[in-house]
């Protein structure tokens, strides 16, 4: 009898749910209060594991993705390691390794055969400044451009003899050459020697050369230099470096304009405002002082080309390398200039 009734419990109708778990422990517990000797336990049937396992996972609010075995895990999920350091490689829940996709090129030049950009170098600038390098390397070719460009130059202050290139060199400082040429005209028809130099008082002097500028002070060298000329030799120029130099208001650089021009033997480069700009621009030297800048150009430059170099490069300071603005478009040394641009 007992074993009927436990029969008949566990049937149901076609088509009925099947009970829940709460409802199975109800049901296992009213059979145990009526005395079936724990043996009337309903079976758990395989629709009822999966159904409950479904409504398991469905309230525990995990995504089925989660809930899959790790041997069925997708390939193509990628999952970071903690523990890796690079930033460029992935690896799969599997554990396989893959090499992390590559970086946005930086120009968008397609790759023969494929179409995605490939990174390709950007191509040099023909205005990019060249690495300043002292000496120059280029100087051959600075020199031979220089030829090229200023056959015609020469000494730009007017003259008729050594003695009037030394006047007319000493009016020059802080003043153009073409302001000292319009000068010279009437003050060599008036002092035609160093004696009449010498013989002219200060202020007849200053009046003179008034808009050369500092005139007072060239007024003095000019009557003390003529005056050592007439006392110490005999009226004549002297030859050499330190016989001219030792003239009041003579230094290396006036020096080396009459050495040069009046008697074809410089005692090296003429140093003036432009060269010591230009070469310093074309890396011919490091050098601010004069006398610096004038010992570096005697070592580089050849001896032959002393007096011709410095002429050449005093017509490129104003016709093309000005220094407020320089015409770099127009420059035959551009391509030797590590200061272009």
């Amino acid at each position: 009898m007992a074993n009927s009734h436990s029969a008949k419990s566990t049937t149901r109708p076609a088509g009925a749910a099947a009970p829940t778990t709460a409802q199975r422990r109800g049901i296992v517990g009213a059979a145990g209060a009526s005395g079936a000797g724990g043996n009337a336990r309903l079976p758990k049937s395989k629709k009822t594991s999966k159904s409950s396992g479904a409504a398991r996972s469905a309230g525990s609010g995990k995504s089925a993705l989660a809930a899959r075995p790790a041997g069925n895990a997708q390939p193509d999920r990628v999952v970071r390691s903690a523990g890796n350091a690079h930033r460029d490689r992935a690896v799969t829940s599997a554990g396989t390794a893959r090499p992390a996709q590559a970086s946005k090129p930086t120009r968008a030049t397609k790759a023969p055969g494929s179409g995605r950009p490939t990174k390709s170098p950007a191509p040099k600038s023909s205005k990019a400044k060249l690495r300043r390098k002292v000496p120059n390397p280029h100087l051959r070719e600075i020199l031979v451009e220089l030829r090229k460009a200023y056959p015609e130059a020469q000494c730009s202050l007017e003259h008729q003899d050594p003695f009037q290139l030394l006047i007319a060199t000493i009016l020059s400082a802080q003043c153009t050459d073409a302001r000292v040429n319009i000068v010279t005209r009437d003050l060599f028809k008036r002092y035609r020697t160093p004696d009449e130099f010498a013989a002219a008082t200060q202020e007849e002097l200053e009046a003179e050369i008034r808009s050369t500028g500092f005139f007072r002070s060239k007024a003095r060298n000019i009557r003390a230099a003529c005056k050592a000329i007439v006392e110490k030799h005999g009226g004549r120029i002297p030859k050499t470096m330190e016989e001219l130099s030792a003239l009041q208001g003579v230094g290396r650089k006036t020096a080396n304009v009459v050495l040069g021009n009046a008697f074809n033997s410089p005692d090296g480069v003429v140093v003036d405002t432009h060269v010591k700009r230009i070469t310093h621009k074309l890396a011919l030297t490091d050098e601010k002082n004069p006398e610096k800048v004038e010992r570096d150009l005697n070592r580089i430059v050849p001896h032959k080309d002393w007096v011709i170099f410095a002429h050449q490069v005093i017509l490129h300071g104003r016709r093309v390398c000005n220094a407020r603005a320089p015409l770099c478009d127009q420059c035959v040394l551009y391509a030797y200039c590590p200061t272009r641009g």
